[in-house]
């Protein structure tokens, strides 16, 4: 492919990636150190880019030259969101999936779809409390955080720093068409957690399991309402939104695979999850598609329990409360 149409081709995507209120050129001119003009020329095809400046731009905007070269490859790029103790905690975390939430409100027709075998974590930002018992899982065992290894649980500390992200996020997943798929076994995992903080003296009080307990109990019926209305809502707002912004499937079957699809009118990404929370993103648009289809295909042998389906809505929503209601009762004094 001639020189002048791959980058004419990266041009084109870094005008996607960059905000509306931005001007290319400024971007450019700044990014690579060269003068207003030198940047028009280069944007114009009238001057061929270095390798050099190729490389900072693909870096810079997280872009794969196989994109833009249009070249097949067996080889996927992925960029990472890794959660590190000492440089990259919940707060960056949060802040850098907000930033990919951004990018994907603010084109056309924005759509998510997301399959899981748990609560994805838009669901549990809805929940301060879950939300702050898998934040501490997550650091303490599946990550083992060296200041993590002798903390008690507890529902006490301040996450008001989280709680502030967690809001703006909520504000983005609210608004965009989504459609998800949960399993019957959606809530085991934090359900096995909590009995196993509770055995091994990280949770150290009854009272802690209860409150845990009507959070999760709280979170189920607030996505029990969600799906009977067919969109998505704040849990301290009156419920208000578009009907069919959130469609709902359960399926059965084991899910092996934690999948998080999203789309608008410029871009495509497919993001996997890795040591159950760290995120691995590729804007390959063949890959989403493999993925998308996949998805649709999953959804189709589905059974959809939003909107008029109240019957196996009821079902499946009575079977994660009678689980909780399970390890309430065994963890309870007789």
């Amino acid at each position: 492919m001639p020189a002048m149409y791959i980058q004419e081709a990266l041009f084109n995507r870094i005008k996607e990636k960059i905000p509306a209120q931005y001007a290319l050129v400024d971007y450019i001119s700044e990014l690579l150190g060269i003068s207003p003009d030198s940047a028009y020329r280069r944007i114009r095809g009238e001057k061929i880019l270095s390798l050099d400046e190729f490389y900072l731009l693909c870096k810079h905007f997280d872009i794969c030259s196989d994109e833009v070269m249009n070249r097949k490859s067996d080889y996927i790029s992925f960029r990472s969101i890794v959660l590190d103790e000492k440089t990259f905690r919940f707060e960056q975390y949060l802040e850098a999936v907000l930033n990919d939430f951004k990018q994907l409100a603010d084109g056309d027709h924005p759509e998510l779809m997301i399959i899981l075998n748990e609560l994805n974590l838009f669901q549990m930002l809805q929940e301060p409390a879950v939300a702050a018992f898998k934040f501490f899982f997550w650091s303490k065992s599946n990550l083992g955080f060296s200041d993590y290894r002798e903390l008690k649980f507890t529902l006490d500390n301040d996450h008001s720093t989280i709680h502030e992200i967690s809001r703006r996020i909520l504000d983005i997943y609210i608004r965009v068409p989504t459609v998800e798929l949960m399993a019957t076994e959606a809530i085991n995992s934090m359900l096995k957690q909590i009995r196993y903080y509770y055995e091994t003296g990280v949770i150290q009080t009854v009272e802690m399991i209860q409150r845990l307990c009507d959070s999760l109990l709280r979170l189920i019926a607030h996505i029990r309402k969600q799906a009977e209305l067919g969109f998505k809502f704040h849990t301290d707002q009156e419920p208000m939104g578009e009907v069919g912004n959130y469609q709902l499937y359960y399926n059965d079957m084991v899910l092996v695979d934690n999948t998080f699809l999203a789309r608008n009118e410029k871009s495509r990404w497919t993001y996997l999850t890795n040591n159950a929370i760290n995120l691995m993103i590729t804007e390959q648009p063949d890959f989403f598609q493999q993925n998308y289809e996949w998805g649709r295909n999953l959804i189709s042998k589905s059974i959809l329990i939003s909107g008029s389906a109240e019957k196996e809505r009821i079902k499946f929503f009575r079977h994660l409360e009678d689980q909780v209601g399970i390890l309430r009762t065994e963890l309870s004094p007789h």
